[in-house]
């Protein structure tokens, strides 16, 4: 669980680091990972073993936010995704 919520930390710093001026606002993106990071936070409490599926898919969306320079869309969507899953 301590490793997940590093991989959250770590993308939350990354994307927010990355965010200037995209299609998906700095402001978007960060109130995406809010709720995706309140959820995670969820799930870990309920199901640990869940974690480790998600970590994965959190340092996806770190390394999207570390290549996006110009353009966050894509590690919006990846959010938006991994919210879908875990609501699903």
């Amino acid at each position: 669980m301590r490793i997940s919520v590093l991989v959250v930390a770590i993308a939350a710093f990354a994307m927010l680091a990355a965010c200037e001026k995209e299609k998906c606002t700095s402001d978007v993106a960060e109130r995406k990972l809010a709720e995706l990071m309140t959820k995670v936070r969820d799930i870990g409490g309920k199901f640990p073993g869940k974690l480790l599926d998600l970590a994965p898919k959190l340092a996806d969306i770190q390394a999207k936010a570390a290549a996006e320079t110009d353009d966050m869309q894509a590690v919006c969507t990846a959010i938006d995704q991994i919210m879908a899953e875990l609501n699903g």
